[in-house]
């Protein structure tokens, strides 16, 4: 089955200034679809994004499976310009279900709204 995947390219993304950036892309395997992403705007000195899952399994308490995983997350990703490189600085559950969008705070980079 092919992975799922989070391209951030700064020709496609408005919050990314192709002249820091150049024309280059960078991608990373996530463990789950991305349904939706959002600039972290608010955080002037990295560059950063959310990503959020969007599966229909449930997690393993809903299923009878008696554990804590969920299926439905947010990925805190961050770009590394030196390298080139998308790496994962968190990983946060959202267990109310799937994430069809998200938006993070225009002036606070710890807030995020999702639906």
């Amino acid at each position: 089955a092919p992975q799922p995947h989070a391209i951030i390219h700064p020709s496609t993304h408005p919050s990314i200034h192709p002249i820091m950036f150049s024309n280059q892309s960078a991608e990373l395997t996530l463990p789950s679809p991305a349904r939706t992403a959002s600039a972290v705007s608010a955080d002037r000195r990295r560059s950063r994004f959310l990503v959020g899952a969007c599966s229909l399994d449930r997690n393993d308490d809903e299923a009878g499976g008696g554990g804590t995983t969920t299926a439905n997350r947010l990925h805190l990703l961050r770009f590394h310009e030196d390298a080139n490189e998308l790496g994962v600085d968190a990983v946060l559950d959202h267990p109310t279900g799937e994430v069809w969008c998200l938006s993070s705070h225009p002036s606070d980079a710890r807030l995020v709204v999702t639906c």
